[in-house]
């Protein structure tokens, strides 16, 4: 699956000049590490607007955002995926993130089936984003702060010696969660929806209520936000 992402600024603090090199470590970053991971590779280029665009390319927009909009997945008016990335100090790994997780899921639907961390619940459908759950962690391509992310192996049931269920590879075992990090499933026979967060020193479960419409990843993405606390991204030494 190759999916082409279009980088653009609508923003006086992030000007196009800072756009070409995160773009080349975004298109290194996709092709490299996480293509092998996810069947999903494509490229990532910097354009002054979104007019200039090719037809087929999924804008990452920066931008200055107000109280009420939120960072991550939208869709447009016909139902085509574009991300929103607030202008601040960290723009580049948010754009990382969104990246990674609309490579592989273009519409923000994909459901994985395994056991819930959350006791007694049995098997769940987890919604496939694969930033949330090590969101804090960062490493360098070219200078380039970029999101650590999951590997497919993370959403498995059982944990098995050897794997690997981070590219970083910090992860304890399969839907476990590094610090700041989160993941969110639906319990079919309630039909609720609940996240885990480890935001603190523990892990803690909520219940939350993304509408019947739309995206799932753009309902979460907009649940999550406000109570999302302002984090600096722990950068892991490694650079590539």
């Amino acid at each position: 699956m190759t999916r082409d992402f279009g980088l653009v600024t609508l923003s006086p603090r992030v000007p196009y000049r800072e756009l070409p090199p995160v773009a080349a470590a975004l298109s290194k970053q996709l092709q490299r590490d996480f293509a092998p991971e996810w069947d999903a590779t494509g490229s990532v280029t910097a354009f002054t607007d979104v007019a200039s665009m090719p037809r087929g390319h999924i804008p990452l927009v920066i931008r200055d955002m107000g109280r009420e909009e939120y960072e991550g997945y939208h869709a447009d008016e016909n139902n085509q995926p574009y991300a929103l990335i607030q202008a601040d100090s960290t723009w580049s790994i948010t754009a990382s993130h969104e990246m990674l997780e609309t490579a592989a899921d273009p519409w923000g639907n994909a459901l994985v089936a395994a056991l819930s961390v959350m006791p007694e619940q049995g098997q769940v459908l987890y919604l496939q984003e694969p930033a949330d759950p090590v969101e804090d962690n960062t490493y360098v391509i070219g200078g380039v702060h970029v999101s650590d992310f999951v590997t497919k192996r993370y959403y498995q049931t059982a944990v098995q010696d050897g794997e690997r269920y981070s590219f970083l590879g910090t992860l304890r075992g399969p839907r476990t969660l590094d610090r700041g990090g989160y993941l969110t499933w639906l319990h079919q026979p309630s039909g609720l929806w609940w996240m885990a967060d480890r935001f603190g020193e523990e892990i803690k479960f909520t219940q939350i209520e993304p509408s019947r419409a739309g995206a799932l990843r753009a309902q979460i993405d907009r649940l999550t936000a406000p109570i999302t606390p302002f984090r600096v991204p722990r950068q892991n030494p490694l650079r590539r």
